[in-house]
């Protein structure tokens, strides 16, 4: 939330502009959140303040479900950035660069939602309408092959 009451970004001469004054503070910003979810997931509360939503409050899960939902969401999200941000930027700069090299990245994303949903349905925690998102996934990886 601090991001959004700090940065105000625009498009400026097609770049993005995200009209940082305080430098040191938006350094501060994700170090600060990774402590507080580290906080959350060790201990199950964090305190947090949001900019929008008053004074600081307690997050808390309210079941293991909950939990386990926010820690496979936010390793699906990882997976997500590493690749489309991280990896893919490498390989775009590299001189060996083709279509392959983003598809890559996608066939990984979605190889990774396939492998935690089925082990979810595995365990008993959804049921079969909750994977057929993978059939679609499927259909999109057999076209990037």
């Amino acid at each position: 939330m601090a991001y959004k009451t700090d940065f105000q970004s625009t498009l400026l001469h097609n770049a993005i502009d995200l009209q940082i004054t305080d430098k040191a503070k938006s350094k501060t910003i994700p170090g600060s959140l990774a402590l507080k979810i580290g906080t959350l997931l060790s201990t199950g509360v964090a305190t947090v303040t949001e900019p929008d939503n008053g004074p600081p409050h307690a997050m808390s899960f309210s079941s293991e479900k909950e939990y386990i939902n926010f820690i496979i969401r936010n390793m699906l999200y990882a997976i997500r950035n590493k690749n489309m941000h991280g990896k893919v930027l490498q390989r775009l700069n590299s001189q060996y660069k083709n279509e392959g090299s983003v598809n890559s990245s996608i066939y990984v994303y979605y190889l990774t939602h396939l492998f935690f949903s089925l082990a979810l349905f595995i365990n008993g925690d959804i049921q079969v309408a909750a994977i057929q998102v993978n059939v679609t996934n499927l259909k999109k990886l057999k076209t990037l092959i």
